[in-house]
């Protein structure tokens, strides 16, 4: 009976595919209106750096008519109380923008907003992190490996287009990662543009100023933040996302030893899991704090004194707070041959090492960790000139865009 389920399911799909791919067709012929911007992230989530560039564009260009694309009536609800243009995605108003709309602005693929209406629109992929781990048609095993080089890549092609449709533009930090993704998503190194992310621009204010901002932005954060006075140090674990097998931290981390230890030394520490994570753990802790997998941490990091993960593009992001990062690499050799592969080998880069939860606790303890990887500069370059303003540069450069042609 499942398995009958599961096939009417899948034709059920399929067939809808036709109409939408005449959607398609129809967006490409739309008339499209050069001040109307869609903005989406993955998951109906409201994070990563179409989240900034959206809040900086909907402040500062009020030329410029800033849409929120999104699934979620929670983050429908939340912007429009804070006076932002939003809308659901199959909603008669979301369609009519996602039609008009000439420039669409997205952190993964344009299904972030609606591959389905995309044609006719100039397509900004702003992407989510500077890559350790293989990606798109880089990826050498596992199952994304199968989606983009496989011999079932053309029917993948057919049900989900939007992995494989290529944007106009693709933001990047530095020539050396404009040269991996113009590789990764085959797309020429004139279309790369290497301005920084916004969701980083903030890292470079003073504590004032993102104090203020955060008061603005995300109010709810401030009880959090002022938390963080109660102790001597403030750490965030952030695990990435296992495509081929569980990772649950409670298998590699003695949780109970590890909050005795924090007591001890006054320290507070945050657990954040990637958003396509799905392992509930409860906040039962009195120095460890579980945040929900669709937490926005960018808002938290520089109020961070060290950021402990394995694979995670976070490392590069945090190194800009010129604060030290530690890497938990218990899996290391599973993850190399069952996973996507790496562009650096994670040994290599600059940063503290550990292979198991004894060596982390024992860095924690004797307080250790330096900010390694910042000073020597190798990977400091994966940020050419970023000075902390890439949502004005940004903002700037597609207006260019827009008015040159």
């Amino acid at each position: 009976m499942h398995k009958i389920f599961k096939k009417l399911k899948s034709a059920i799909y399929l067939l809808k595919l036709f109409p939408l791919y005449f959607l398609y067709f129809v967006s490409r012929y739309f008339p499209r209106d050069n001040k109307i911007w869609i903005f989406g992230s993955y998951n109906d989530s409201f994070i990563d750096n179409s989240k900034y560039l959206f809040w900086y564009v909907s402040d500062n260009h009020s030329d410029i008519r800033a849409i929120w694309i999104t699934g979620s009536s929670n983050i429908l609800q939340s912007l429009r109380i804070k006076g932002y243009k939003a809308f659901k995605r199959w909603s008669l108003k979301g369609l009519w923008y996602c039609l008009r709309g000439k420039v669409y602005i997205y952190s993964r693929y344009s299904c972030d907003i609606n591959y389905w209406t995309s044609a006719g629109a100039i397509r900004i992929n702003l992407w989510h992190g500077i890559p350790l781990k293989r990606i798109e048609y880089d990826i050498k095993v596992g199952k994304l490996y199968r989606l983009y080089n496989s011999r079932w890549t053309i029917i993948y092609r057919f049900i989900w287009p939007s992995k494989f449709q290529k944007p106009h533009y693709l933001l990047s930090t530095s020539a050396m990662v404009g040269d991996i993704f113009s590789g990764a998503f085959k797309i020429p190194k004139s279309k790369i543009i290497n301005l920084g992310y916004p969701r980083c621009d903030h890292f470079f204010w003073t504590k004032e100023e993102l104090i203020k901002y955060v008061s603005l932005k995300s109010p709810e954060l401030l009880n959090l933040i002022y938390t963080l006075s109660s102790f001597k140090k403030a750490l965030i674990y952030m695990p990435t996302f296992r495509e081929n097998y569980k990772n649950d931290l409670r298998e590699y981390i003695d949780l109970e030893d590890l909050n005795a230890l924090l007591k001890e030394k006054h320290f507070l520490l945050f657990i954040k899991q990637h958003p396509n994570l799905r392992i509930e753990y409860k906040n039962e802790f009195s120095n460890i704090i579980f945040l929900s997998n669709d937490f926005d941490v960018y808002m938290l990091l520089p109020f961070i004194e060290i950021l402990i993960t394995d694979y995670s593009s976070v490392m590069f992001d945090f190194i800009l707070l010129h604060k030290p990062v530690i890497l938990l690499m218990h899996d290391l050799e599973k993850y190399r041959k069952s996973e996507r592969g790496f562009y650096f080998e994670p040994e290599e880069i600059g940063f503290v090492v550990c292979r198991n939860y004894l060596e982390l606790k024992k860095i924690i303890d004797c307080e250790s960790v330096e900010c390694k990887a910042s000073e020597e500069g190798k990977y400091f370059s994966l940020w050419e000139g970023f000075d902390g303003k890439s949502s004005q540069k940004l903002a700037e450069f597609i207006k260019r865009l827009l008015y040159s042609n």
